[in-house]
């Protein structure tokens, strides 16, 4: 095989490459290679998402992301979420404290967002603009906000830190404010949407 490049292999040993790829950066740096594999590359991209405690910019991150591409909601089949203090949410210490804070009043593109999408992610800046110094609270609001936006995932895996009860219970109101908001406020009751509607394994792991 004297001379033989990866692009010149075979298109289904490519894609099996990239659908068997563990490591998320490899995924990532696969997705810049070539059109041919960028969709297997996304798939295992996407394929499970983990947020580890004190890295909440990758919540910023991720939602902007499929709000803006609601084309790779589909590929987050898993999600593991480590919930805990970053730096027990002293904002001048936090390593997101803008990202977070001021989130609600970020701009979107949100052109692709259905009607009651649109109106649920409304809700959660009203809700968030309301409280901008509440770094649970937020952080809570917007790991909700991310369960209504990834409809096809199958495990949802959260691990609950270790931290003070009146950070958890912030948090935890904040996650299901957004989750009612999200089945209980849409502008039509048919409209409503399931939250994680194919989930097959859920798994709470206290600290």
């Amino acid at each position: 095989m004297a001379g033989t490049t990866f692009l010149s292999l075979p298109n289904e040993l490519i894609c099996m490459i990239a659908n068997f790829c563990q490591d998320t950066q490899d995924a990532y740096l696969l997705c810049f290679v070539n059109q041919r594999i960028l969709p297997s590359a996304q798939r295992a991209l996407y394929r499970t998402i983990i947020f580890w405690p004190a890295h909440y910019n990758q919540v910023v991150i991720l939602i902007r992301t499929l709000v803006e591409n609601p084309h790779l909601r589909g590929l987050v089949r898993g999600l593991v979420i480590f919930q805990g203090a970053d730096i027990y949410y002293d904002v001048r210490k936090m390593k997101t404290p803008t990202n977070l804070a001021f989130w609600h009043n970020s701009k979107l593109d949100e052109s692709r967002l259905s009607g009651n999408e649109r109106h649920i992610l409304l809700l959660c800046r009203q809700y968030m603009g309301l409280n901008p110094l509440s770094m649970p609270l937020i952080v809570g609001l917007m790991l909700g906000l991310l369960l209504c936006f990834v409809n096809r995932i199958e495990f949802l895996e959260i691990t609950q830190v270790e931290f003070g009860p009146r950070t958890h219970d912030w948090q935890l109101a904040g996650f299901k404010s957004i989750l009612a908001l999200a089945t209980s406020s849409l502008p039509t009751e048919a409209a409503k949407p399931r939250v994680c509607p194919e989930l097959k394994r859920l798994s709470l792991v206290p600290s």
